[in-house]
């Protein structure tokens, strides 16, 4: 009987970005749900329910910190594995996605996307 393969939503406007994080997370084994602003995100996220959300705070429509507080009023949403990755390193934003209820808070510049495809595996406990 074959698992089914975790679900990953990424929120992330820019397409490039977008590309490169679908195509790593998906040659990880992943399934990956995009959503190219914080509407699309809050709308899949709930009808989805994926195992892990990556999360760009800058979006059109809806920005990613307000999109998350709408997944955590969600019963399903309270638990979700959220994680902010942005390029912005305002102290402030990092301590409110926090405070909201986001598990790590991530600089895009600072992370490969091959390091933050072991993040995930190790956050849904598949390494």
């Amino acid at each position: 009987m074959e698992k089914t393969k975790k679900k990953i939503l990424i929120a992330e406007d820019e397409p490039a970005t977008m590309r490169a994080m679908a195509d790593s997370i998906k040659a990880a084994g992943f399934e990956v749900i995009k959503a190219t602003d914080g509407e699309q995100a809050v709308e899949f996220a709930l009808r989805d329910h994926p195992d892990c959300i990556l999360m760009d705070i800058r979006m059109p429509k809806m920005d990613g910190l307000t999109a998350l507080k709408r997944i955590r009023k969600n019963e399903w949403g309270k638990d979700v594995c959220i994680t902010i990755l942005t390029n912005i390193s305002d102290s402030a934003k990092v301590d409110e996605a926090l405070k909201d209820g986001a598990f790590e808070y991530l600089i895009k510049a600072d992370w490969e996307v091959d390091k933050i495809v072991k993040k995930l595996k190790t956050r849904l406990g598949i390494e």
